[in-house]
């Protein structure tokens, strides 16, 4: 992919004109530090009894009940609140990930926005904050998320009722 984003706008430009100074890094290193926070400690047996599991998005760990995560309107609420002084972003189907500083305008409804204006409205937008441990994920999918999770003991790999329809 290009400097510019799968929707041919600039993200980071994007960004900066939020107020919120946005820097690009790279997309590998920004999904294996997500992975890593939040998708360890789901073992190969965990994922083989949840029926129709698959790892086609990252989000499923949450559709899927593999990890409790907060999903829809409380998502947007608790996402609101949380500290957001140095945040990484990346979509699932781009080379776009950003380093944000100073982020507490990235709202629920900028996202949205970047959604419904910026071509984004079929991608999966992860944000999550490596030392507070939080993420907040907007699928491509209207009847699935968005979801918040706080990576905690008590939200570790379990197998709970969850929203995924198998298709």
């Amino acid at each position: 992919m290009s400097e510019q984003n799968i929707s041919g706008i600039d993200l980071t430009l994007f960004l900066n004109s939020c107020g919120i100074p946005a820097a690009r890094i790279d997309k590998e290193g920004a999904v294996r530090a997500w992975r890593d926070l939040f998708r360890d400690g789901i073992t190969p047996e965990l994922k083989a009894r949840t029926q129709d599991y698959n790892e086609e998005f990252n989000w499923h760990i949450f559709s899927f009940g593999l990890v409790r995560a907060v999903e829809g309107h409380s998502a947007d609420v608790l996402f609101e609140k949380c500290r957001k002084d140095m945040v990484i972003l990346f979509f699932q189907n781009s080379d776009d990930a950003y380093s944000c500083e100073n982020a507490a305008r990235l709202t629920s409804d900028t996202l949205k926005s970047l959604g419904q204006y910026g071509g984004y409205s079929y991608a999966d937008m992860y944000i999550f904050h490596p030392a507070d441990r939080w993420t907040y994920v907007r699928t491509h999918e209207r009847s699935l998320g968005p979801y918040y999770c706080e990576k905690t003991k008590s939200n570790l790999p379990v197998i709970t009722q969850n929203s995924h329809s198998p298709r």
